[in-house]
């Protein structure tokens, strides 16, 4: 089974056409200015918050006008939505892509492969995921933003959809398991959540044992 690599569609009506090749696959892609935009909103989001980022801010970061920032991306919340669902599409499309690669290494999979693929509580920590937990708030006070979240939610699962079924196909009958299952852990936990557990927090090796025991213990469909 030949697993077909995404397009890359515009996910956001804020965001421009002008498209340059990006390291991940499925998501939108932007020119060198947007770039240098985007990446300078997502640094002040790390730091001051959805509610804390200043555009003017961006702007002096970035080195570009704010009327171009604002031609570009309509407004301040234009602006936050697209960089938010940047940072989420990374995230996400960056285990599709690694998946991808490993379902091309013809070696047989096995359990552990797929469980080493899964986001450890550790990427908590990291600025993306910190980043996409922004955009899922964001999403539950702007009916515009869940709007391109959940389309672009629907396209990540549909892919990851078809790469459970060809790595289904590929592990030993007596490992196979419920894809919902794996597919839960990809897009319905908060990993953050885990992290403010505090000293109950599952660790990475803790966590892995425990998805691995669940998808031994589960069925497929």
């Amino acid at each position: 089974m030949r697993i077909e690599r995404p397009s890359s569609p515009c996910a956001s009506t804020t965001c421009t056409t002008r498209v340059l090749t990006d390291p991940y696959a499925g998501h939108v892609l932007y020119d060198e200015r947007d770039e240098a935009i985007l990446a300078a909103t997502q640094a002040e989001l790390v730091a001051h918050g959805v509610l804390g980022l200043r555009v003017a801010s961006v702007a002096e970061a970035c080195g570009e006008p704010l009327s171009t920032i604002y031609r570009l991306f309509a407004d301040r919340e234009g602006l936050i939505a697209t960089a938010l669902l940047r940072a989420y599409n990374r995230r996400i499309d960056s285990l599709l892509e690694a998946a991808r690669r490993r379902i091309d290494d013809p070696r047989p999979w096995t359990l552990e492969d797929v469980v080493a693929l899964t986001p450890t509580p550790a990427e908590a920590l990291e600025d993306n995921y910190r980043l996409t937990e922004q955009m899922l708030w964001l999403a539950t006070e702007r009916e515009a933003v869940a709007q391109d979240v959940n389309r672009e939610r629907a396209r990540q699962r549909r892919a990851l959809a078809e790469i459970l079924d060809e790595i289904l196909s590929r592990l030993d009958p007596a490992d196979r398991f419920d894809p919902r299952i794996y597919t839960m852990f990809i897009f319905n936990l908060s990993l953050a959540q885990n992290e403010l557990t505090g000293e109950g927090a599952m660790g990475t090796t803790e966590y892995r044992e425990f998805l691995l025991r669940l998808l031994r213990d589960s069925r497929p469909l």
